[in-house]
């Protein structure tokens, strides 16, 4: 059985650190697997999803109690992942044109 397919399609993308909160070469997605990208970006809709809800209705009480410090770190996760769900996003888009 040949080796040669596997990795042919197992070119990673690296998605910048610029692009969303995380360090470099920590974060690598196959970018034709659109699979994976669409696991990833389901993933992080959720938790960010679940992140703004918690701060919502009668959590925002509770998360106008925290110290300043602790606001700003939550609030910076909802942004890092509504940053990594967009480029995900786009990464999804252009797989889809490349295979249209």
């Amino acid at each position: 059985m040949s080796t040669e397919n596997s990795t042919t399609h197992d070119k990673p993308a690296r998605l910048l650190q610029d692009e969303f909160t995380c360090s470099r070469g920590v974060y690598l997605i196959n970018a034709d697997d659109q699979l994976a990208v669409y696991d990833q970006l389901t993933a992080q809709a959720s938790k960010l999803a679940s992140m703004l809800a918690m701060i919502s209705g009668n959590g925002y009480e509770t998360f106008a109690g925290c110290n300043g410090e602790t606001q700003e770190n939550y609030l910076w996760g909802c942004s890092s992942l509504a940053k990594e769900v967009k480029q995900l996003a786009e990464l999804i888009s252009d797989g889809a044109g490349r295979q249209a």
